[in-house]
């Protein structure tokens, strides 16, 4: 190997490299935090100390505080801006004071005393320390416990030199040097009941509570009100409680209703009544008939006397039981159809769905009814006699039996046996039973689209005809009329539920015949058939469009043309000839000469499949669009069609919803969503196919019906129940219903008045409208292009207006009318640009295709719509016919020279002129459409469906419409938890159980007086009902929906998300008890006593004595006794909350007392603020007067001014009148020539003497008026304060009606804090609102909440034990059962002894 020198060359690099670093107030390697003044945790450099460096340690100075003080007896100038120098002591000198005086050396000062210059004398002498006084020759301590420093009452403590402290003694509050006696009985009576016992003061500190009369003494201490019922009190269907002293209350039972002196039964109790009634009017002339109507309902039911059975025997009816079944629904009407209802319906159904009419042409007192089909009239002769389970009305005879379509036969015919016609549905009818079959008829089969029924009746629709037919099947019951109408949900073999209304309508369908009876079930024909949504929709969704393209293959040789080409996949197949134009494909392509020779290409033309969705479905499965695919959107709204789209609903405005299915307003309704909603006292139905009725159980307490506006008490003895707004008037003499003020119509229907019917029109002159505000009430608002000008409306000239109308700079603006103009463009005007949306296309078609223009190519030619081609012929001739695509014009408003230039600069472009000059069209032709680049969010989602773990992630993503906004950015990074993980986390948030309340079922007329309910998270979390203003929230979520029946449970909607309130902090203990003694092998009762629980730590039990009967003789024997627990409870609040039911105290979330005081916390806490030293207000949110700063430490020195004072104030002052100086000390001086407003002061500054305001006033010297500081955000005052100015610049804040507070801050005023709100012992109170409070029963006590008894559940089912056992009520919601004698068992289960079952 060699090495050789060669000559080169060097060349200087450079290389970027990134140094990490963190910006000023930032650390670590992940730069994390920012430095703040009060929370940086940044360590100190040496002799600095604070918590962000700001001063010197102790002992150090100079501004790098790297000096060490050297004062020895004396105090040292320390700090960043001290120097060090010392200041010493009485009797030490030097610069470091560290020199002792050597006349105090002489002095030799004792212990607790020290050397120091007399004032007066100048000597030094030994005097005591601070707190020290000479005894002798030592100091000693002060004690001034000594003297009579504290109160009889109090004991006094000496905690240091001369340094003392006062307790007062027990039963005596204050600070020690004043102890005023306690009495109980001024705080909350002592802790006695106000309703049932009065507080007697024992003495300081001590007291007891005595029963009222009226009341009983309990053995525990409390009261109980003594029972006032006797056996006359109350109807005999009703219960009695005793409300008060001598006070008692009637409630009807479960099935009646009445106001509990009168209850009234079913309707078959109603009917015995009536005909059992001594000496009444249809005594003995009505028949008993066995209907199934007690427990069923509601219903009307049309009531023949005896007489209107003439020409009918009884005999001859009953004897054909099904005929006579049949004849009883033709009286019988699902729901309560009242006597004025009945007048105003000209048609209504009954129970075999036969129609009926009503006929009042001869009045109401000759009111008739009649079967259609039949001849027969009864009249109704009395109506209205009220049941619990519907209404009745008297008529003078027996309407006529009109044949059913399809008779009943339960012997022999099975439902297949009957002749519905050729129908799909006849297959299934031979089912063993019990079924129901809602069978439609021949007709309604026809009346179905007919691409769906020949769809469903070919092999490809089999599946969903199976489903179809499935959905007429209710299983395992055979329905009768009686149950479907009382209980109107059913679920299909399809698993869809089916909902039955009032005229017997089956999901719309109406029942012509119901319940045909048959061996294996029941048989309803219908008018129309039930598709049920599994299915939908019938036909396909799939529009693929077949698209066809031209390629060109490769150059090969001619000789090859034999061989079979494959052109991209494609088999194109050719036989040599003359011309080579012959082949195989149903197109004649002509092969093209290329490079080589004796070489050809051939020109193939192929199909290609493009996905695409038909109309009203979207994404890659071509799902309906929300509402169906029919009306996407419910016909209010553009569905996001297409496969590349996500079905979105873009609703039309005044609509709302997934599917456009609801009005955004909650008080519109209509196609239009433009009508007010009629529903009075309800939630109104706010969708645009209903009727504006209310929500079904939406009506508030007191009031029913459609409109939520007929009163539930009845007004008179006619029982006529009044309209929402109309009151029952005693007042004539006769008891009517009239309509209130603002309304009218005869009192049964009220309608508001509207004060804007012509020809008045509310007296609004002819330029304005009339616009209703309410009942009776209008405004008058001009129209559009008038301004008001008191009672009369003026024309408005926009051309006099700043922007002249609109109008451009270089336009003249003429008025044509009020509030219009026009505008007239001069040769200057400037180009204006204005979008119109239109597309061009040749030899193709711009057509709307899944809510997108796209270009089609026109019959004839073929192509992708932007480039289409012709026949053979025409491409061989070099005819290529290009095709535009489709364009956005926009109408561009030009000079005319600058036509000119756009012509030389576009040579593509051409211009169209007309007839006015002011304007001109320039259309654009571009042979490419720049459409931007849109990645389908399908790619995020498909990813991830292909990993099951991330589902419920990806079912996140679709719920929230994430996917879009995620794949606009050009790349993103996604972490995502794992199923797993989402579920733990959702267990551990606890979310779910909190809103749930076990082991009650509670519909919303259980909730109308609120109270709290305990979750399944425990005691310790519970929902607070409050009612306000007519309606009801959970906590802070108002109930939206109501009592939807689930089972055994009820669910209510809400509007928001309940969050967890962590108000309480319960304490739980358990404490050993020992159980029962029983049997230690057959032990038949409890070894526990109730609520107790054995203790599975003790496995030994002890030994006891039991005693137990035996031929009638009592034997003792040796028994067990388990170790039990009994769980304890002791209510507890957190810290910040307060009272019974741990309301937070005053002040914002989580900070109260705004942390500048002490809450008054506890469930015995009243919730007040003790604010610390300087602090003030309600929630001590503010300083003392004349404080100012963030602590409320810094005194305010104006002498005669206004402080800027408060937690941000600075302490700066604004002189009152005729003062001036720093702390408006000095007196005003005069400004010469200037003369200053009276309410100003003159103020020599270094520009000379210059006039301002004074406090509590604004201007500029020479002009100030008085600041009225209530105009902005009201004055600083709470929003439920009002604000009131007394002196210029100052208010006063005083809080509304039902609040207290400072007026900064007002609280609502808690009536449950005092006497529990007025509330009985053993209620609930619950605050409601300002000043407001609702009475609740505590669970197993009953009453109004004002009174409350304890409920016997002895009454009720013996209370659960054996017939064979006595009940005895052993405390609230506790009862013992034990065995009668020559019975033994637990007292739930007694089984007769040897003695009793030999007797």
């Amino acid at each position: 190997s060699m090495k050789l020198p060669l000559s080169g060359c060097s060349f200087e690099c450079y290389k970027e490299v990134e140094i990490k670093s963190c910006c000023p107030g930032y650390w670590g390697p992940d730069c994390i935090g920012q430095y703040r003044h009060t929370s940086s945790s940044s360590k100190s450099q040496k002799g600095f100390a604070g918590t962000a460096c700001e001063d010197c340690a102790p002992g150090r100075y100079s501004p790098t505080c790297s000096s060490v003080c050297s004062c020895v007896h004396g105090l040292c100038a320390s700090g960043i801006v001290g120097d060090g120098r010392c200041t010493c002591f009485s009797g030490y000198t030097g610069p470091n004071c560290d020199q002792e005086l050597p006349e105090c050396a002489a002095l030799s000062c004792q212990q607790n005393s020290r050397c120091i210059e007399e004032a007066l004398t100048g000597q030094l002498v030994c005097q005591c320390l601070p707190g020290y006084q000479r005894a002798g020759a030592k100091c000693l301590s002060i004690n001034p416990c000594l003297q009579r420093v504290c109160h009889a009452q109090a004991s006094c403590v000496h905690t240091g030199p001369n340094q003392h402290l006062c307790t007062c003694n027990e039963g005596y509050s204050g600070d020690g040097r004043v102890c005023m006696a306690i009495d109980p009985c001024q705080t909350d009576r002592g802790g006695c009941a106000a309703e049932s016992a009065r507080c007697v003061y024992d003495g300081p500190g001590r007291s007891h509570c005595e029963c009222l009369s009226g009341f009983d003494t309990l053995s525990g201490g409390g009261c109980s009100l003594k029972n006032s019922c006797t056996p006359d009190s109350c109807h005999r269907n009703a219960n009695c409680s005793t409300v008060g002293p001598g006070q008692v209350e009637c409630a009807c039972l479960q099935g009646y209703i009445g106001n509990g002196k009168v209850c009234i039964g079913n309707i078959m109790e109603r009917l015995n009544d009536l005909n059992t009634e001594p000496g009444g009017q249809w005594t003995g002339q009505l028949r008993s008939l066995s209907w199934p109507l007690q427990n069923l309902g509601p219903f009307t039911v049309f009531i023949p006397i005896n007489k209107g059975f003439k020409g009918t025997p009884v005999r001859t009816l009953i004897a054909d039981r099904s005929k006579a079944t049949y004849l009883c629904k033709m009286h019988l009407v699902a729901g309560m159809m009242q006597f004025d209802t009945l007048k105003k319906t000209d048609v209504f159904y009954t129970l075999t769905g036969k129609s009926a009419e009503t006929d009042t042409s001869e009045g109401d007192a000759q009111t008739k009814i009649r079967i259609h089909g039949g001849r027969k009239k009864g009249v109704i002769i009395q109506s209205n006699v009220v049941a619990s389970n519907g209404i009745i009305h008297i008529i003078n005879r027996l309407m006529e039996s009109v044949p059913p379509i399809v008779e009943s036969n339960t012997e022999v015919a099975r439902l297949k046996d009957f002749s519905l016609g050729k129908t799909p549905l006849a297959s299934l009818l031979d089912q063993p039973g019990p079924i129901t079959v809602l069978a439609p008829t021949t007709a309604a089969f026809d009346a179905m689209i007919e691409e769906h029924l020949k769809y469903l009746m070919s092999p490809d629709g089999h599946s969903k005809l199976l489903e179809f037919l499935r959905n007429h099947i209710i299983p395992a019951t055979a329905l009768e009329i009686y149950n479907a109408v009382s209980t109107p949900r059913y679920v299909t073999m399809a698993n869809q539920v089916l909902t039955i209304t009032g005229q017997i309508l089956v999901n719309g369908a109406a029942v012509l015949e119901a319940a045909v009876e048959a061996k294996n079930g029941r048989l309803y024909v219908m008018d129309g058939v039930l598709t049920p949504p599994s299915i939908e929709p019938v036909l396909p969704s799939r529009c693929d469009i077949t698209e066809t393209k031209i390629i060109m293959g490769e150059c090969v040789a001619c000789s090859k043309l034999l061989c079979t080409l494959q052109l991209n996949g494609h088999g194109t197949h050719f036989s040599k000839t003359g011309q080579f134009t012959s082949c195989w494909n149903r197109k004649t392509l002509k092969p093209r000469r290329c490079n080589f020779v004796e070489a050809v290409r051939i020109t193939s033309c192929i199909s290609v499949q493009i996905p695409a969705c038909c109309k009203g479905f979207y994404g890659p499965d071509c799902r309906p669009c929300p509402g169906g695919y029919q009306t996407p959107c419910s016909g209010h709204g553009q569905c996001s069609e297409g496969v590349s789209r996500n079905g979105t609903c873009s609703c039309e405005p005044n609509f709302s919803g997934s599917r456009c299915q609801y009005c955004s307003s909650s008080n519109k309704y209509g196609p239009n969503c433009d009508r007010t909603c009629p529903c009075i006292h309800g939630q109104c139905d706010n969708r645009p196919d209903s009727d504006g009725r209310c929500k079904v159980d939406s009506c508030q307490q007191g009031y029913t019906g459609p409109l939520c506006d007929r009163q539930t008490a009845a007004c008179g003895a006619q029982a006529q129940f009044c309209h929402a707004h109309a009151d029952c008037d005693f007042s004539q003499g006769t008891v009517k219903c009239i309509c209130k003020t603002g309304f009218q119509g005869d009192g049964i229907t009220c309608v508001a008045s509207d004060p804007c019917a012509p020809p008045h029109r509310g007296g609004c002159s002819l330029n304005a409208k009339c616009i209703k505000t309410g009942p009776g009430t209008h405004v008058c608002q001009c129209l559009t292009g008038w301004r008001e000008d008191g009672d009369e409306c003026q024309p408005i000239n926009n051309c006099n207006s700043p922007d002249r109308g609109g109008c451009h700079p270089n336009a003249t603006c003429v008025y044509v009318g009020p509030g219009q103009v026009r505008t007239l463009i001069s040769a200057e005007t400037p180009s204006v640009t204005v979008s119109l949306f239109n597309c061009l296309c040749v030899q193709a078609s711009c057509l709307l295709l899944s809510s997108q223009w796209t270009c089609v190519c026109d019959e004839g030619y073929v192509g992708n719509g932007h480039v289409c081609y012709g026949t053979v012929e025409q491409v061989s001739d070099g005819q290529v016919q290009s095709a535009g695509s489709c364009l956005c014009f926009q109408l561009t408003l030009f000079p005319g020279d600058f036509r000119k230039i756009l012509q030389k600069q576009h040579p593509a472009s051409f211009f169209v002129p007309i007839t006015d000059f002011s304007l001109f069209f320039f259309f654009f032709f571009f042979f490419k459409v720049l459409v931007p680049d849109r990645t389908l969010s399908e790619g995020l989602l498909a990813t991830l469906a292909l990993r099951p773990e991330f589902s419920l992630f990806r079912s996140y993503l679709i719920d929230y419409n994430l996917t879009n906004d995620i794949e606009q950015a050009d790349e993103f990074t996604i972490f995502a938890p794992t199923d797993a993980a989402v579920t733990e986390y959702l267990k551990k948030m606890a979310t779910t159980r909190y809103h749930v309340v076990a082991s009650q079922r509670l519909l919303k007329t259980d909730l109308q007086l609120g109270g709290y309910k305990e979750t399944m998270l425990g005691f310790s979390f519970q929902l607070g009902i409050f009612p306000r203003d007519g309606k009801l929230f959970v906590n802070d979520a108002q109930m939206n929906s109501s009592d939807i029946l689930s089972g055994k449970g009820v669910i209510h909607g809400l509007s928001a998300v309940l969050q967890i309130n962590r108000n309480r902090c319960d304490d739980l203990t358990y404490t050993k008890v020992m159980g029962n003694c029983v049997d230690c092998l057959f032990h038949q009762n409890k070894i526990c006593p109730n609520d107790t629980i054995p203790d599975k730590s003790v496995r030994r039990t002890r030994k006891c004595m039991f005693t137990r009967t035996f031929e009638g003789e009592w034997l003792p024997r040796v028994g067990c006794r388990a170790t039990c627990l009994q769980k304890k409870i002791e209510r507890r609040c957190c810290a910040g909350f307060f009272g019974e039911h741990c309301e937070a105290c005053p002040g914002p979330k989580g900070r109260p007392c705004f942390d500048n005081g002490v809450c008054v916390d506890g469930t015995n806490g009243t919730g007040v603020c003790r604010c610390n030293e300087g602090f003030n207000g309600t929630a001590c949110e503010t300083c003392q007067s004349g404080k100012y700063g963030v602590h409320c430490d810094q005194e305010c020195e104006c002498k005669n001014g206004q402080c800027n004072e408060g937690l941000k104030g600075d302490g700066t002052c604004e002189c009152d009148v005729d003062w001036r100086g720093v702390h408006c000390d000095q007196t005003d001086e005069q400004c010469g020539s200037v003369r200053c407003h009276g309410s100003a002061n003159c103020v020599t500054g270094s520009s000379g003497p210059q006039c301002i305001c004074a406090a509590g006033f604004k201007g500029n010297g020479t002009f100030c008026q008085a600041i009225d500081p209530c105009v902005v955000d009201n004055g600083g005052c709470s929003l439920y304060a009002l604000c009131k100015r007394t002196r210029p610049g100052r208010r006063d804040c005083v809080c509304n009606a039902g609040y207290a507070g400072d007026g900064l801050v007002c609280v609502e005023i808690n009536p449950c804090l005092k006497g529990n709100g007025g509330c009985h012992a053993n209620a609930d109170c619950i605050h409601v609102g300002p000043n407001k409070t609702s009475c609740v029963c505590r669970e197993f006590y009953t009453g109004d909440g004002k009174n409350c008894n304890i409920i016997d559940l002895c009454q009720k089912n013996n209370g659960g034990c054996h017939r064979n056992a006595r009940c005895n009520m052993t405390g609230p919601g506790t009862q013992s059962c034990t065995c009668r004698q020559n019975f033994i068992g637990d007292g739930v289960t007694c089984k007769g002894t040897v003695a009793r079952v030999s007797s």
